[in-house]
């Protein structure tokens, strides 16, 4: 995989990769936090998780496709991808395949060590929040919750950016 040695010679000279998600990125990026624990990555070990919303747990999917259609680009982009394998909104779904496997994997890391990479190091939600699931995924910390914030808001208000950077601190 080209693209995976290209993240391994730029993370080599990095003591810490943090990954910021939201939403639907939240389960993609521990996905391949997975891959990279499993395939012996070398940024793998530096990685911690600060989470906005995450829909690890599932999603209320008329809400989600009702969100996504505003942006009728980015479901014809969703649309694409899924052709080539990667997860589709339906995998959102509670219960699903792939949350499931993201469930089961993330346990057997969990086991073997890998708790500071795979426990996320921040959760946040809304008091708002209508899309994802708010449920606590396996050992990731209780989530912290913002009032007055809902889904989309949560990741871009006047503190995001000091959550993130007390979080990098």
């Amino acid at each position: 995989m080209p693209a995976a040695r290209s993240v391994d010679r730029l993370s080599a000279s990095m003591t810490k990769v943090t990954v910021i998600a939201h939403s639907l990125g939240a389960p993609v990026s521990r996905r391949a936090l997975l891959d990279a624990i499993r395939n012996q990555a070398s940024w793998a070990g530096k990685t911690r998780l600060q989470l906005f919303a995450p829909a690890h747990m599932g999603a209320y999917l008329n809400k989600v496709r009702k969100e996504l259609g505003i942006a009728s680009r980015l479901i014809a982009s969703l649309t694409a991808l899924t052709k080539f394998g990667v997860l589709s909104l339906d995998g959102l779904e509670p219960g699903s395949p792939f949350l499931t496997q993201l469930m089961e994997d993330s346990s057997k890391e969990l086991a073997n060590g890998w708790d500071a990479q795979v426990k996320a190091r921040q959760v946040i939600f809304g008091d708002g929040e209508n899309v994802v699931m708010v449920q606590r995924f396996l050992e990731d910390p209780p989530h912290t919750v913002w009032p007055g914030h809902g889904h989309c808001s949560v990741c871009r208000c006047d503190k995001t950016a000091p959550a993130i950077a007390s979080y990098l601190a």
